[in-house]
């Protein structure tokens, strides 16, 4: 048997991803499409196969080139597209006397192609499609003795009653189809059928037992759905044994304040979490999921605790991990007595020392996905101006502030970089960014990693606006840092105070100014109830430890405390 993939097509339903990749080289659990239909035909019995390029056919030749099939692969590069019928024709040296099988390349199945190929044999036809029944467009229209006499409607020429299906992208033609097929013209398999059915010569129908796989992967949506099942499956054969994807349950989990979407994927006792990051900005030098993807192997390895990774794919952007359950620190310690919240943040603070004295000297700046490092440029940028933009201005309506504030601004970016110890820093180190499981904190979340002072981790838990600290223990912090480094590290106990205090002020900015932009124009209202309590932490930290450097901001957070209470 020898077959044709028909790999030439523009993807333009899956734009703007197909123009940067073409569709046949989009992943599914890991592997390109075109690879999966490969290994499909070689255990069919193909015994050599031809695929018909156009777009970015530099890329596909560049693969099959990389690859090694038991059967022969060979390329047939279309300077124009021919359509699906006219790629068939310009391909007619390629096949022998014997029928051919023909196959989409945006089709994932697991469809027995010898079975459809040895029906063929039998059937008489010089076409057999293979025909599934989807209703959202099933078109074709098959008779009661299985002949296909028409793709519409208005191509019933006569009573009869009819089932009605879907092409599957699946056929086998008789070679003697080709001279139906006219040399260097563009034509669609549709309207070859159609002549074929018009001369008294219908294609066969073959519908394939259940059950089987088969989805069409030329639109976004359905590639996503189809990545996520196939990367499901693969993962739990690889952690737990064979399942299919049929058998795995995958459940949504609530969201955070990203647009990524998180799973619980489940079969029986067994379980793990996917995060789906969306396909990969073809524009990003370094999409979100790659830094996820990149930095948790990395801290892993260090002996972070971190979800383990058991399946991922940067362009998929899909992650699979360990299950480490729903029990965030911020539940821990909002039921714990003091003592015991003090022994749970002595455990996170020698982890944050680790992560962020240990792992920095082999973190590859390439894996950041926002900035590589955290410096005086993203302070005015990430913090201050974003607390002013969407909190002062777009939360509160208090406008005309940038001369006001800017200098200050500007003192406190530099101040704090300053007082900087240098590291790597989380970014975002909240209590609902900690999860205990088994008894043991883990860190999630850690895909904005950079470089930066570590006092702003420390900081982040400081002024965590879901928990509600004791303010001993809170100032207790840095002291608790400083003792657990102090056997292998040496840092400056002044300096790194001043820098704890000034990071709490900038992380105070940004909370407040991402917690109104998801309210307000993201549309998550959960985070609307922290604002008040964000902006008493911010009045309470200026006040004690920045009143007389920074005057002006503290005035304009007991204004914005006048105008919060009005509301």
């Amino acid at each position: 048997m020898i077959a044709m993939i028909l790999a030439a097509g523009y993807g333009k339903r899956l734009q703007p991803y197909s123009l940067a990749t073409p569709k046949p080289l989009f992943p599914i659990a890991g592997r390109p499409i075109l690879d999966h239909i490969l290994h499909r035909l070689e255990a069919a019995g193909c015994t050599a196969a031809i695929i018909n390029t156009h777009h970015l056919a530099d890329q596909i030749k560049q693969f099959i080139e990389g690859n090694t099939y038991r059967m022969p692969v060979h390329l047939i590069h279309e300077p124009e597209i021919l359509g699906t019928a006219g790629a068939i024709r310009n391909a007619a040296a390629f096949f022998d006397a014997e029928p051919f099988l023909v196959i989409n390349a945006d089709i994932f199945t697991d469809i027995d192609l010898a079975s459809v190929y040895k029906a063929h044999l039998q059937n008489g036809a010089l076409a057999t499609m293979v025909l599934i029944d989807w209703p959202e467009i099933n078109t074709v229209r098959v008779d009661d003795g299985g002949w296909v006499r028409g793709f519409a409607a208005a191509d019933e020429p006569y009573g009869g009653d009819f089932q009605s299906a879907t092409f599957s992208g699946i056929q086998v033609l008789d070679p003697k189809v080709l001279s139906w097929i006219p040399q260097g013209s563009f034509l669609d398999s549709v309207t070859l059928y159609r002549r074929l059915i018009d001369s008294g010569m219908p294609p066969r129908a073959w519908f394939p037992p259940r059950p089987f796989v088969w989805d069409d992967l030329g639109s976004i949506a359905r590639y996503r759905r189809v990545a996520r099942e196939q990367m499901a499956a693969m993962a739990f054969q690889k952690t737990f044994g064979c399942l299919s994807a049929s058998d795995i349950r995958i459940e949504p989990l609530a969201g955070d304040g990203s647009d990524r979407a998180w799973f619980r994927l489940k079969s029986g006792q067994q379980s793990l979490v996917m995060v789906d990051h969306g396909l990969a900005d073809p524009n990003m030098t370094c999409p979100e999921a790659q830094s996820f993807i990149s930095i948790g192997a990395h801290l892993y390895s260090k002996g972070i605790p971190v979800a383990r990774q058991h399946a991922a794919d940067m362009f998929s952007g899909l992650v699979v991990m360990d299950d480490l359950g729903d029990d965030h620190l911020q539940r821990i310690v909002s039921q714990e007595a003091p003592e015991r919240a003090a022994e749970w943040y002595d455990r996170i603070i020698a982890i944050l020392v680790r992560y962020g004295l240990d792992t920095a000297a082999d973190f590859d700046p390439s894996w950041a996905w926002q900035s590589t490092h955290y410096d005086e440029g993203l302070i005015l940028e990430k913090e201050c101006q974003y607390f002013q933009a969407a909190f002062l201005e777009g939360w509160l309506g208090m406008s005309a502030l940038s001369e006001t504030l800017e200098t200050e601004f500007r003192r406190l970016a530099a101040n704090t970089m300053e007082n900087a110890c240098m590291g790597l820093i989380h970014r975002d180190m909240q209590s609902r960014n900690i999860l205990i499981s088994r008894g043991k904190p883990f860190v999630i979340d850690y895909q904005a990693s950079r470089f930066g002072p570590v006092q702003y981790d420390l900081a982040s838990l400081a002024i965590d606006p879901y928990v509600s600290l004791p303010q001993p223990l809170r100032d207790s912090l840095p002291d608790r840092y400083l003792h657990a480094a102090r056997p292998i590290h040496s840092l400056d106990p002044k300096k790194f105070r001043r820098g704890f205090e000034l990071c709490c002020i900038t992380r105070n900015l940004q909370i407040l100014g991402a917690f109104a932009y998801l309210s307000k124009i993201k549309g998550k209202p959960f985070f609307a109830a922290f604002l008040a309590p964000a902006l008493d932490s911010l009045e309470l930290n200026l006040q004690r430890f920045a009143a007389t450097d920074y005057p002006v901001l503290l005035e304009t957070v007991q204004e914005a405390k006048r105008k919060m209470r009005n509301l």
